[in-house]
């Protein structure tokens, strides 16, 4: 159990290492927007739980940065009398480090946190970035929720409209024209897409957190958590090299020595970049998996339409519920809470046929609540 609150605790962490500061995101490694209790870092260290945002905590300033959609909630979740809300795009992090902060400042990052291309913004200001080798929160966070391991599942082919190993090859031909030797993904929703899986890490985000390389001749080298793998059919598991998560960067540098390698400078993190040079060159491209995945074929699209007709149906049930239901209740002092609507309608959404879960959390909210930028609703 925590003793001393989190900002208390990481200010001592940070003399104890002769830092200025460190940059917390609300990101996980693979720039997910909704993150895992395990990777939320941002929620537990200032009790802001938005989707995007990114604090800065110095040894006697606490910042957060979060977009307009969040500084209502975002004032509402943090000491106001601990941390500084700053607006995400207004006020650039790098701006603010270089308008700020003492000229060789030493600010701490988590190099599989943060993208390339960000690094690169951080890196113009005057501060010295300083790379962990390790997460100081595995340590702090003394009651850290464990990494998470949702069992990852077949898409079949019947569903997919084409074969993982169709999909290899020619992703595995861009390589070949862009005279690349690897293309590193970092990406879990293009993992997903090259794999035909789905995983279950996170709740309404059905990709497998976990990274790949896929070589020129369309081989593939997955870095995933082996218990998440349990229930895949041998000959999909068959077809690749499996390794632990925790090997990508270190067999990425083995790998990638002497070799060209794709990455993807907005997703990829920029520990990736510091693993692969000098011994390996980076090309710095988009995936072209991330093109190639918005075109879909015939399968694909009979399922989308497939899918809105189903939740045509639910919501058609949903909103003859509401007719009925809402003037009764009303009549009775008892009226429909946003929590009963929100159930009723992931009710209705469970009865239809192929049902596995919502894209999202549904946003149900009534009066002045509806004006609040991704609302949701609680007891």
């Amino acid at each position: 159990m925590q003793t001393t609150s989190p900002l208390s605790t990481l200010r001592q962490w940070l003399e104890t290492q002769a830092l200025d500061g460190i940059i917390v995101p609300r990101a996980d490694a693979f720039q997910s927007e909704y993150c895992h209790p395990h990777d939320d870092i941002l929620a537990w260290l200032t009790g802001f739980d938005g989707s995007a945002g990114h604090a800065l905590i110095l040894r006697d300033r606490a910042l957060l940065f979060v977009d307009g959609r969040y500084q209502v909630q975002a004032r509402e979740q943090v000491n106001l009398a601990e941390i500084e809300i700053l607006h995400l795009h207004n006020d650039p992090l790098a701006d603010w480090l270089q308008q700020n902060m003492k000229p060789g400042a030493r600010i701490a990052f988590e190099a599989m946190l943060m993208t390339h291309t960000q690094h690169e913004a951080l890196n113009a200001s005057h501060c010295e970035l300083v790379a962990l080798n390790a997460s100081p929160f595995d340590t702090l966070w003394q009651d850290r929720p464990a990494p998470p391991a949702g069992a990852i599942r077949e898409m079949p082919v019947e569903i997919s409209g084409e074969s993982s190993t169709d999909k290899r090859q020619r992703v595995a031909a861009i390589l070949a024209e862009q005279h690349a030797d690897y293309l590193a993904i970092t990406q879990p929703d293009n993992i997903a897409w090259l794999l035909n899986v789905r995983g279950s890490d996170i709740p309404t985000s059905p990709v497998p957190n976990s990274f790949a390389l896929l070589s020129r001749d369309g081989a593939v080298t997955w870095f995933v958590t082996p218990e998440k793998t349990r229930a895949l059919p041998p000959a999909l598991l068959e077809s690749l090299t499996l390794a632990p998560e925790s090997d990508f960067l270190s067999q990425s540098q083995q790998l990638c020595a002497g070799k060209r390698v794709m990455v993807d400078a907005d997703s990829a993190p920029v520990a990736l970049r510091f693993a692969v040079e000098p011994q390996g060159e980076i090309l710095w491209h988009a995936d072209p998996i991330t093109a190639i995945k918005a075109h879909k074929n015939p399968i694909e699209l009979a399922g989308y339409r497939d899918s809105h007709h189903q939740d045509g149906v639910a919501w058609v049930n949903f909103l003859a519920w509401l007719a009925h239901e809402v003037p009764r209740r009303e009549a009775s002092g008892q009226p429909i809470t946003e929590l009963e609507a929100q159930a009723q309608q992931l009710l209705f959404r469970q009865q239809r046929p192929g049902f596995i879960e919502q894209s999202f959390a549904t946003i149900s909210a009534s009066g002045s609540n509806a004006a609040m930028c991704h609302y949701h609703a609680s007891e």
